[in-house]
């Protein structure tokens, strides 16, 4: 299998699991749903399923998708071969704020405190991103508020 039939294969079971509902056909549970994907993922080569979900969090817009994503990093223990830097430049550009599973799992794999410290380095940068709000919503994923570092204070301005 390649990285692109996972991407491919992760996005059309989500369909396929949506229409399927909407139909009363099959298993309404999406809790079923992301443990059979979970099972699935485990059984390919991790870095196979590795580049195949980044390619999700890369180039797919929709919440659901980049949740899942997210979400087989994380519970199937899949290492990230990339440094925090470059896996954050990666999926940043396009992530979904409301897809918590993401900053979950680099903060799992890089560790909780690493990751919040990036979000506040990028901030003091001046980094942007096309989404607003982007390094703030992944400290408040991480149970942290993002200060105004690198910010001038009220007063000075």
């Amino acid at each position: 299998m390649s990285p692109a039939e996972v991407h491919r294969y992760v996005c059309s079971a989500f369909d396929h699991f949506l229409r399927h509902r909407l139909e009363r056909i099959g298993t309404q549970s999406y809790e079923s749903f992301r443990a059979d994907l979970l099972i699935w993922i485990r059984e390919i080569d991790q870095d196979v399923a590795f580049a195949g979900l980044l390619s999700i969090l890369e180039s797919e817009r929709r919440y659901q998708y980049q949740d899942i994503a997210g979400e087989l990093l994380d519970k199937a223990n899949i290492p990230c071969p990339l440094s925090l830097g470059d896996f954050m430049r990666k999926v940043l550009p396009l992530w979904n704020l409301s897809a918590a599973t993401v900053p979950r799992y680099a903060a799992r794999v890089f560790g909780r405190e690493t990751v919040l410290r990036l979000m506040h380095e990028l901030k003091a940068s001046g980094a942007t991103w096309p989404s607003r709000g982007t390094l703030d919503g992944v400290c408040y994923h991480l149970g942290s508020e993002m200060t105004n570092s690198g910010d001038r204070s009220s007063k000075d301005r």
